[in-house]
């Protein structure tokens, strides 16, 4: 009986200790086997390993806030965002033409030349009235009146 009992105390203590192999065959498992793990290759360069890993992150170039209103911006910077856009910028009278009982209004506009009668339209505004000296235009909200031999 002694030597039962050494020899469960050997046991326990050797499966105890770590001694899986010994364990396993006593018990009758059959081992596990475990996948040999593998190296990594190693990088040659140091500082490109670095790079790869931690790049650097520039911070973002914000020149205004991404929240305000465009409408808000300096209307010199930008003359599309104001509300009061001249549509009319560089209209030129240049005089009147009398063709048969019709008068013509003789028009520069974005370097063309034009003829142009009441009623016509140029960039939404309508003809309304002419004379020898003023062309007025309208475009159901504003009205213009554009002198003769003046830019607009």
């Amino acid at each position: 009986m002694r030597v039962l009992i050494c020899i469960l105390v050997m046991s326990l203590c050797l499966v105890s200790s770590g001694c899986k192999e010994f364990a396993n065959s006593w018990l009758g498992r059959k081992p596990k086997k475990v996948a040999k793990t593998v190296e990594p290759e190693k990088a040659d360069d140091i500082n490109l390993s670095k790079i790869i890993l931690k790049p650097k992150r520039e911070k973002p170039n914000v020149s205004r806030d991404p929240f305000a209103p465009l409408l808000g911006q300096d209307s010199a910077a930008n003359p599309r965002l104001t509300k009061d856009v001249d549509e009319l910028q560089g209209l030129e009278y240049l005089g009147v033409i009398k063709n048969q009982d019709e008068f013509s209004a003789l028009l520069k506009f974005e370097s063309k030349r034009m003829v142009k009668k009441i009623d016509d339209e140029i960039k939404g505004y309508r003809i309304v009235e002419m004379n020898p000296e003023e062309l007025i235009l309208t475009n159901g909200i504003k009205t213009k009146t554009v002198k003769r031999g003046a830019e607009k």
